[in-house]
């Protein structure tokens, strides 16, 4: 298992997933992009979002198997409020929940797109981040996936 053609079916299977760019544009009047690699020194402005960076992160072997570590961080920029009726004193930013429906979107497209190329789903951790970049909502996923190793040419893929 190559760790590139994860991250490559991955981003394919988020950027052509019809639900996801069906919830953006009805949220956000736009379909989101997606990002393989991200320049920190000029980081996408507001008029990017929502986007989801894919990137890998650790790669392991032993035992005739190998886990691929995989990073998704999708974002959305949203700094509406709603009102909550019965609740005239509370604040409440639209991005905090919207930022978990898009991730569950993005999460569902992802692992069709592990499930479809014969890896095996192994494990899911999530961050979010609403507060500290305000008004920009993060969530960052660490997709586990496991499979073969191929011998001997994708070994060390």
């Amino acid at each position: 298992m190559n760790i590139t053609t994860l991250i490559t079916n991955i981003r394919n299977a988020v950027h052509d997933n019809s639900a996801l760019s069906a919830w953006c544009t009805t949220n956000y009047g736009r379909a989101h992009k997606v990002y393989i690699g991200v320049d920190t020194r000029k980081p996408p402005d507001n008029s990017a979002y929502p986007l989801v960076h894919v990137f890998p992160m650790t790669k392991s072997a032993g035992g005739g198997n190998q886990d691929l570590i995989v990073g998704l961080t999708c974002g959305i920029y949203d700094a509406d409020t709603r009102t909550v009726t019965g609740y005239t004193r509370v604040v409440e930013f639209e991005g905090v929940q919207n930022i978990e429906a898009f991730r569950k979107l993005v999460e569902t497209a992802a692992l069709t797109a592990v499930l479809d190329n014969g890896y095996w789903f192994a494990d899911l951790d999530i961050v979010y981040e609403t507060v500290e970049f305000f008004p920009f909502f993060l969530a960052g996923m660490q997709l586990t996936v496991r499979g073969d190793i191929a011998f001997p040419s994708d070994q060390f893929a």
